[in-house]
This record gives structure tokens, C-alpha cells and sequence, in this order.
């Protein structure tokens, strides 16, 4: 009834080495002394007697070797198996295949002996390359957007601007600079994002600081008259959130400067 059982458990683990979709392999002394049949497949091979008895070294980079034998040695000596790990195996044909390994040591046919288990991952590197080119294709796209955008929303502040020559009256004057100074606000977002390594968020604090420094040159007034203070939590906010709010921070600072500093008094502005 053992022998029994003992048959019909190795036939279920011979049944799951063979049927693997991994390559499964054992080398001992150096050389692989088993193999499933997915491994000459991963290497390059018509069968498996092509690989049986070959040294494990002839299958690794010379470069990687060293590294791989000093593996090995630990792996013995402490008995404890290696985690996951990207590697590249030449095949019989001199090529390269990428494989994702896991190693474990363990006693075979009374002897000391290490098993591998390498998974192809090479569609996975491929698939990985080309969402890793698609995304940067679309971070160059989201760039210019943000870049013509920006441009587009200067243009239309050089146009005011001109127009402001054209205009005597005050009040007239005022609503124009106050439009120039807005449009500015949400050209200062776009110019951000365009220079930021992230695309979908803006640096606020910085953006503040210089929506402050260009509000101060549009009215005219010295820092040395009116002191500015910026006290901001290092907050990243999305493009949805930061137009409005800064839009919000520039009508607030805007009244300052042309309220509550009259016949040149001295004063400081806080934004919190």
C-alpha cells in the first residue's frame, strides 16, 4: 500500500514537472542531470539529449558566470533557495533569451543538487518596451499640448496689451490689465506642467510664488514697498483644481495691490 502510494505520487509530480508551462531543471556537480520539456525548448535544443550532462555555466553569459557560481556556493552551503530574479540564458545557438528564475537547493538521487525553474519573459519585456515607448510618445504629445497652450494664452495677452494703447480711459485700462493678469495666471499652470517631469500636477507653491512676483511687475509696485510671504503646504493639485484656485489667489492678491497699499504705503501680503 506505500509502494502504492509512493507510485502514485510520483506519477501526479512527474505529471506537473512535464506538464509546466515553466522550464524546469536540475543541475548537480555543475552539470544539469534533469530537465522537463519545456527546457530544451528554452534552450534551443531538439531534445533533451542535448543538454543532458552539459555544464550549467555553458548556458549563462561569461560576464554573469562569477556571479552565478558564487549563487550557487550559497545556495548550498546554507541550503536556502533564491527569490525571484530577472536573468539572460544563452541557448545552444549562441542566442539570448530573457527568463525569470527561481532556484532551490535540494537533495537528488543522494546527492546534493540545486532545481531551477525559469519562466520566458520575453513577450513580457516586449509588451513592457512598447507601453514604456507609447507612454513616452504620449508624454512628448502632452508637452506640446501644454506648451501651444500656453503659447496660444500669451498671444492672447500681447494682443490686449496692444489694445491697451489704443484705450485713454481709466476705467477701461484697468479691466484690461485685469484680464492680461488672468489670462497670465492660467498661461503661468500650463507653463508649469510643460516643465514639470510630472504632467497631470502642479507644483503649487512654486506656481504661487510666481503668479505673485508677476502680479507685483503688472501693478507696478516694488517688493521693497510690499513684502510677500508665502506659507504653502507642499501640495501637488491637478490642472481641474489649480486654474480655479489660482484664479481665486490672483483676484485676492490683485485687490491687495490696488486697495490696501494707497499713497504708497509700505505693507506685506501673506498668502497661507
Amino acid at each position: 500500500e506505500a509502494e502504492r502510494r509512493l507510485r502514485e505520487s510520483e506519477e501526479r509530480f512527474r505529471l506537473l514537472v512535464e506538464h509546466s508551462p515553466d522550464a524546469i531543471a536540475i543541475h548537480s556537480g555543475g552539470n544539469i542531470v534533469f530537465g522537463n520539456s519545456k527546457v530544451p525548448e528554452l534552450l534551443g535544443a531538439s531534445s533533451m539529449d542535448e543538454i543532458l550532462g552539459q555544464p550549467v555555466l555553458r548556458f549563462v553569459l561569461p560576464e554573469h558566470q562569477k556571479t552565478i557560481l558564487d549563487r550557487i556556493t550559497l545556495m548550498s552551503t546554507r541550503g536556502v533557495g533564491a527569490p525571484p530574479m530577472e536573468e539572460r540564458f544563452v541557448r545552444l545557438d549562441g542566442s539570448t533569451v530573457d527568463v525569470e528564475v527561481v532556484a532551490i537547493p535540494f537533495e537528488y538521487k543522494g546527492a546534493q543538487a540545486i532545481q531551477v525553474v525559469a519562466r520566458d519573459i520575453r513577450r513580457r519585456k516586449q509588451a513592457d518596451l512598447e507601453i514604456r515607448k507609447s507612454l513616452k510618445e504620449k508624454e512628448v504629445l502632452l508637452k506640446e499640448i501644454h506648451h501651444r497652450v500656453k503659447n496660444n494664452l500669451q498671444v492672447i495677452t500681447s494682443l490686449l496689451d496692444l489694445q491697451s494703447d489704443y484705450v485713454t480711459d481709466k476705467k477701461a485700462l484697468e479691466v484690461l490689465l485685469e484680464c492680461q493678469n488672468r489670462v497670465k495666471s492660467i498661461s503661468l499652470i500650463h507653463e508649469r506642467l510643460y516643465e514639470s517631469r510630472d504632467l497631470a500636477h502642479v507644483d503649487f507653491p512654486q506656481y504661487i510664488q510666481l503668479l505673485m512676483d508677476n502680479l507685483l511687475r503688472a501693478y507696478g509696485v516694488s517688493s521693497d514697498r510690499v513684502g510677500l510671504k508665502i506659507d504653502v503646504t507642499d501640495i501637488q493639485l491637478g490642472l481641474d483644481t489649480a486654474i480655479p484656485c489660482g484664479l481665486i489667489i490672483h483676484e485676492l492678491v490683485s485687490n491687495c495691490l490696488k486697495h490696501a497699499f494707497p499713497d504708497g504705503r509700505t505693507g506685506e501680503i501673506r498668502v497661507g
